[in-house]
């Protein structure tokens, strides 16, 4: 199985793992994501839960055409979640995932806009640092049975204590943090 990282336009090839990936960046690496994830989905199913409320079968079904898998396979295989707050993200993940991939038959899970919904002004940031830490714990689980990748894109400038939640993740998730530019320009 081959991975791959998107860092503002690099791409990092990582052969053959198994770990989970985290792609940040500018808004336009959750148009990247996904068009890694239409050779997997013209075949396999694949969660997909989104937090930002921006992930389109629209323009899933375009980027299949122009990559030249026909749309119908992908779409498919395609099962859909959305969540609007933290809460409703982390009961998802943590109540409803494990079971769903089980019940799909998929070993793929994909994230969009995760943090988006720790990110509301209107939690307190204890409320949302403590919902958040649920949800990875339960994220580290799901990833023994399947392919877990993070699309986080960066849609506004985010600022307090909230701009932790990304470096959270990436510590508790991959287990380091994202190499730099100089590092994938190498």
């Amino acid at each position: 199985m081959v991975d791959f990282r998107f860092f503002f336009g690099y791409t990092l090839n990582m052969q053959n793992t198994l770990s989970p990936t985290i792609l940040s960046g500018p808004p336009a690496v959750l148009g990247q994501g996904m068009q890694e994830a239409v050779h997997i989905l013209a075949n396999e199913p694949i969660l997909v839960i989104d937090g930002s409320n921006r992930f389109r079968m629209d323009h899933l079904a375009k980027m299949a055409r122009i990559l030249h898998v026909p749309p119908h396979k992908v779409l498919k295989n395609v099962y859909l979640s959305r969540a609007f707050t933290c809460h409703q993200m982390t009961e998802l993940i943590c109540r409803r995932t494990y079971t769903a991939l089980r019940e799909k038959n998929s070993q793929h899970l994909i994230l969009t806009g995760l943090l988006d919904t720790y990110y509301d002004e209107n939690i307190s940031f204890t409320e949302a640092k403590k919902l958040l830490e649920r949800t990875i714990a339960s994220l580290k689980r799901i990833s023994k049975i399947a392919k877990l990748t993070i699309v986080q894109p960066q849609w506004h400038e985010i600022s307090g204590p909230r701009t932790e939640f990304l470096n959270i993740l990436n510590k508790e998730i991959t287990h380091g943090p994202h190499p730099t530019l100089n590092q994938l320009a190498n």
